[in-house]
């Protein structure tokens, strides 16, 4: 396939959601495989689970699922002016909002509920400040170059 046709395809099958996904590859965890390791989130092959973090954006919230495939550019480069993006299918995407991240079960209960009220607007909004988006992703052994 010429370099030209490449673009074009690619263009057709995956998006970017009209520039809205704006995603970079936080974390890349071996998996280790014991006795009594069991897990909904990763095929029994998979070798690697990858933390996706993504700006949030309202919007996107209701258009990633589990199940979608992610092409994630991969910096293996076997030649210089090779790109290189490995597949990954979602297992996993939630919001995440930075003040609630400090709230523990232990902590004092009004005080709770007072931080919980608090972040409610904001989930209204578009803030990339204080929100983003996780994702865990598994490779599945397919590269596009």
């Amino acid at each position: 396939m010429k370099p030209q046709e490449e673009n074009i395809l690619n263009n057709f099958c995956f998006t970017d959601f009209d520039g809205k996904f704006n995603a970079r590859l936080a974390a890349v965890i071996p998996k280790y495989f014991g006795a009594e390791e069991k897990t909904k989130l990763g095929g029994t092959g998979a070798r690697y689970q990858c933390r996706v973090k993504v700006e949030y954006q309202k919007d996107l919230m209701g258009l990633l699922e589990e199940g979608m495939l992610l092409a994630v550019k991969n910096f293996k480069q076997f030649e210089r002016m090779e790109k290189r993006y490995t597949l990954m299918e979602i297992s996993r995407v939630w919001p995440e909002h930075f003040g609630l991240k400090g709230l523990s079960d232990h902590g004092y209960y009004p005080m709770q509920f007072e931080i919980i009220e608090q972040s409610e607007l904001d989930w209204q909004t578009d803030d990339k400040s204080t929100m983003m988006i996780q994702i865990d992703a598994i490779p599945i052994n397919y590269d596009l170059i």
